[in-house]
């Protein structure tokens, strides 16, 4: 599979049908995460180091001891 990234930075009048369906299903997946709350969901840029690393300091705390 193409990355989608990839797929965006092309010309656009130079996609194919299988380019297109691929965009498609990768972003039915990010919305079925955007709307259980994940708000990253619908980007297509990855993410910074310091964002990373974030997403792994956050991914480490116990939450359930604060309720959450």
């Amino acid at each position: 599979m193409t990355d989608v990234s990839e797929i965006f930075s092309r010309d656009p009048t130079s996609c194919s049908r299988d380019d297109i369906a691929q965009l498609v299903i990768a972003f039915r997946e990010r919305r079925k995460q955007f709307l259980i709350g994940n708000a990253t969901a619908g980007r297509t840029k990855p993410p910074t180091a310091k964002a990373q690393q974030s997403v792994q300091a956050a991914g480490k705390l116990d939450l359930k001891k604060f309720g959450l």
